[in-house]
């Protein structure tokens, strides 16, 4: 699989110790970027339209399902409503609006699908962002 960009996740995890949502990142080296400018006319005015739509290889170590994901070091997932950002950040943030202020490139996770068929090589993950 061919490769452009590196990323960071911030995936929401519920800490059942504080009783708070929580941000945990994690840095994914080795991915496919693939960026989409856009806006969308309306009556009301002018609306932005970006999307993104990343490669992340299946063999990356660490990934757990969303349902068994709680914020364990070292693990990692992907489902809708998480961050995805291009580059490698290294901030934490306990709110998620500075790390949009902070950054270029941060999208909501929209959808994942899960593409493990064909070559070892080209099995990935196909996350969609806006």
């Amino acid at each position: 699989m061919y490769t452009n960009a590196n990323i960071t996740l911030y995936n929401k995890y519920y800490d059942a110790t504080t009783r708070l949502d929580k941000w945990k990142r994690t840095q994914i080296k080795g991915v496919f970027w693939d960026n989409c400018k856009g806006a969308n006319v309306k009556k009301s005015g002018m609306e932005t339209a970006d999307s993104v739509v990343v490669f992340i290889p299946l063999n990356i170590s660490g990934y757990v399902d969303p349902k068994s994901y709680t914020g364990a070091e070292g693990t990692w997932t992907l489902k809708p409503g998480d961050k995805i950002c291009k580059g490698l950040i290294d901030q934490d943030f306990t709110k998620i609006t500075d790390l949009e202020k902070a950054h270029d490139d941060v999208h909501d996770i929209t959808k994942v699908d899960k593409k493990d068929f064909g070559s070892a090589n080209m099995r990935h993950w196909e996350v969609g962002g806006a």
